[in-house]
């Protein structure tokens, strides 16, 4: 269609944008669900901790954090609660939690919670550390992103300065502009 109203150049332009935007929206949101996901985390370590201090067992303090956490990891811990009353292991549900979502904190929290489940340990105190822990990455990382956050800018600056020049140049000198544009080469 583009190719049809625009001409040849828009048309080729519109297609490889409809080849590749797709794909790159995909990414953004995944990448946007993994970030929410990981925060979220942190406060269920929390309350999980805070579950087994109340003395719940491991899986009715799954159960509890399933139900009153937001998605999406109230919706992951819900589908880990269903496989688990199917008789799927703790460890092993939260393993699949890990792998779906793609998070390496959770791959941290299933083979924390394999290993304790193994050897036997306060599994409250573990929580909390494995939180702390990720909470602290969280800062280093917010620092790091706003002491680059300069440079990127001025990378895409630089990148984005060579057309803006054509563009400027074409709207005050379009004879000297023109040829360039309209020249097969």
């Amino acid at each position: 269609i583009g190719w049809v109203v625009m001409g040849l150049a828009a048309g080729v332009l519109l297609g490889f944008c409809g080849l590749f935007v797709p794909g790159l929206y995909i990414q953004v949101l995944t990448a946007r669900r993994l970030a929410e996901f990981n925060e979220q985390l942190v406060d269920t370590l929390n309350a999980l901790s805070s579950a087994f201090r109340a003395g719940l067992s491991f899986a009715q303090a799954i159960e509890a954090v399933a139900e009153e956490a937001e998605n999406p990891l109230g919706h992951e811990f819900r589908i880990a609660v269903r496989e688990m009353r199917m008789g799927v292991e703790i460890p092993e549900a939260l393993n699949h939690v890990a792998e779906r979502t793609g998070s390496d904190d959770m791959a941290l929290v299933a083979t924390s919670t394999a290993v304790a489940a193994g050897m036997g340990g306060n599994m409250a105190e573990m929580f909390e550390t494995i939180s702390r822990t990720i909470a602290d990455r969280f800062r280093i990382e917010g620092r790091i992103n706003a002491l680059t956050a300069m440079g990127r800018m001025q990378g895409i600056v630089v990148a984005l300065l060579p057309f803006a020049l054509a563009i400027a140049l074409n709207w005050m000198r379009p004879d000297l502009m023109g040829p360039m544009m309209a020249h097969p080469f």
